[in-house]
């Protein structure tokens, strides 16, 4: 990743950034170009993301019977691990 430093015109788009609470899009002859986001926001998306495949995942394993009832998980977790 390469990091560059702010100029006057960045740092507009970074108040931007703030004000909006969310990505500022750069375009050219309206065709997007560059999207530019707050490093919070970023992190917040990449979290999103991870949450909905790992929700994604489960529901997964439910449709295709990778599950147990409860009380058989904790009847395995008892066993296993004097829960």
């Amino acid at each position: 990743m390469k990091n560059i430093p702010l100029d006057d015109e960045l740092k507009e788009i970074e108040a931007l950034c703030l004000e909006e609470n969310g990505p500022v899009f750069a375009t050219d002859t309206g065709i997007d170009g560059v999207i530019m986001m707050v490093p919070e926001y970023f992190e917040n998306l990449l979290m999103k993301m991870y949450e909905t495949r790992e929700i994604s995942r489960g529901l997964d394993d439910v449709r295709n019977g990778r599950v147990v009832p409860l009380k058989e998980a904790m009847s395995i977790l008892s066993g296993e691990y004097g829960f």
